[in-house]
């Protein structure tokens, strides 16, 4: 599968292009469709919004579960373990659809979505084709 980068406005006239999939995550019943995950090899873990974890039906004590996760500048945010595992679907015409089961932690502080190393990244082959701002994607073996 190969996917062009997202385009992001920036403000001023900037505009970004980051490498993203669109794919579906779900769990039990629930079905999230999602535009723009964004791929970061510089992530540990796979970190979705709290939002999902309700509509996943999971209830966390945001004051005493949970584990202080360290982000990339330094800085510091609690995240929830996803209690089930989570299915990811990456799906695009007239490819064959790559499925897994992962884990995944949630997080009030991160509204974008981020498919780090376990849980998601783990379970891929992916190519980065940076000039053409396009990446390759194959379930890896």
């Amino acid at each position: 599968m190969r996917f062009r980068y997202t385009e992001y406005e920036m403000g001023r006239g900037q505009v970004v292009y980051r490498p993203t999939l669109p794919m579906t995550l779900e769990c039990g019943s629930v079905q999230i469709p999602v535009i723009d995950a964004l791929v970061d090899t510089g992530a540990d873990q796979t970190v979705l919004p709290l939002s999902f974890a309700v509509a996943f039906g999971f209830r966390f004590d945001l004051n005493h579960d949970g584990e202080k996760c360290h982000g990339a500048g330094g800085g510091h945010f609690r995240v929830f373990a996803s209690p089930k595992p989570i299915h990811f679907i990456l799906e695009q015409e007239g490819s064959r659809t790559i499925r897994w089961t992962g884990s995944a932690c949630f997080t009030l502080h991160q509204p974008t979505i981020l498919l780090g190393h376990k849980g998601c990244l783990e379970y891929l082959d992916i190519g980065f084709h940076g000039k053409k701002k396009i990446l390759e994607v194959h379930q890896a073996a």
